[in-house]
């Protein structure tokens, strides 16, 4: 069961150490880092928990100090080993960071720390211990973000829920030379009335983009030229006088059977984010790519209406509607947000993403850049927390 913070972010507990220590971690699909704060961070990560090594039995410290950079300010930990367990999944050996320094933007967050969802790679990620155990009777894991913020949130490794989805899955493929980053290739943006469907992004089957299904980014990220296509044809009125008329649709995956997702304007137009009664698109501007191509982030906005599955063994990411929301009708086409209206409060989610405009973990040997949008949003948010925070 995950935490459900106001719709804005999704946690859950994972223990550590040996006896064990629990922590409220944010799985993060979109991150190659595992790290929980120590007992060195001191009056920095006061709100927080605090991993204490000298009371495990089966820690051990890998003598390596590592940084994970920010838009906004950094974090710096202790690589380190030791078990840990989610569930009745237990883990031996786990290479894990140690928090003794975070910036503000953390220090207010609704968790303790973060677990990595991609896999493959270096460092161990969190799902790489999972994969390791051999626990697991499937090699997937599994979300589910409930549009209602009074109900609490689910991730389940290993298996799907039948109870959380209905109807057939539709599956995406990961991008060939991604497949430790839960990306696929976007084939295009429309703003769809009816059967009418307009193009408002350079994405195409013959240049797709790539997409980042994201479970610890709150909204949806394009680099700045494709968000101010979007926004020139897609009109908001910021005082919700009135919603537009088209649903924003997203088709994903192999261009021979692509996945198709529909947002009506009640999923993808955020209320009172920066101000109350304020309304605004779930857009965020930043200069986002892989490479040459343009990557955009696709957080819970989307995810929220979705019940999502991510296959470790076959590269792929399955969607599927959520089970006794909406009956009948094709497929991501039901105006779900009718049954469970998406009302986004005011308060942010301060460290999800705590991860900035280029995020980079540096590992002795390693250096990656993984994106989030928070940096914008936290601008808002810090200035209205100014006075407690000088």
């Amino acid at each position: 069961e995950l935490v459900n913070d106001k719709n804005m972010c999704f946690f859950g507990t994972v223990s550590v150490g040996t006896p064990a220590q629990n922590f409220s971690v944010l799985f993060d699909t979109g991150s190659d880092v595992f790290w929980v704060p120590s007992t060195k961070c001191g009056k920095k990560c006061r709100f927080h928990r605090k991993f204490d090594p000298s009371k495990s039995t089966s820690f051990a410290p890998a003598h390596r100090r590592s940084t994970i950079m920010y838009g906004s300010g950094k974090v710096l930990f202790d690589a380190a080993r030791d078990d840990f367990s989610i569930g009745a999944v237990k883990v031996q050996n786990q290479t894990l960071g140690l928090v003794f320094s975070e910036d503000l933007n953390l220090y207010f967050s609704s968790f303790d720390g973060i677990f990595g969802l991609e896999f493959g790679g270096k460092p161990e990620t969190g799902v790489d211990g999972l994969l390791r155990s051999k626990a697991l009777p499937a090699n997937i894991f599994a979300f589910y973000m409930p549009l209602d913020e009074r109900e609490p949130g689910e991730i389940s490794f290993g298996e799907m829920n039948p109870a959380r989805f209905t109807g057939d899955f539709q599956w995406a493929p990961l991008r060939p030379g991604m497949y430790n980053k839960w990306t696929v290739s976007l084939l295009g943006v429309q703003l769809c009335d009816g059967d009418s469907c307009e193009s408002v992004s350079k994405c195409s089957v013959d240049r797709p983009c790539a997409a980042l299904i994201d479970s610890g980014t709150t909204l949806l990220v394009a680099p700045g030229h494709e968000v101010a296509s979007i926004t020139r044809r897609l009109p908001v009125d910021q005082g919700c006088r009135s919603l537009p008329e088209q649903n924003l649709r997203f088709v994903m995956g192999d261009p021979k059977k692509p996945v198709v997702v529909d947002l009506t304007p009640e999923q993808y137009i955020e209320k009172d984010l920066f101000s109350p009664g304020s309304c605004a698109l779930s857009w965020i501007p930043m200069g986002t790519s892989t490479g040459r191509t343009p990557l955009f982030v696709l957080g819970d906005t989307m995810m929220r209406h979705l019940y999502t599955v991510f296959d470790v063994d076959n590269h792929r990411i399955g969607m599927a509607r959520y089970g006794g929301l909406c009956g009948g009708g094709s497929f991501f086409l039901c105006p779900c947000a009718a049954v469970r209206p998406v009302i986004v409060a005011a308060e942010w989610c301060i460290a999800t993403k705590p991860r900035q405009f280029a995020h980079t973990v540096s590992w002795p040997g390693s250096q990656r850049q993984l994106h989030s949008p928070v940096a914008m949003v936290l601008r808002h948010i810090l200035a209205s927390l100014g006075r407690i925070l000088q």
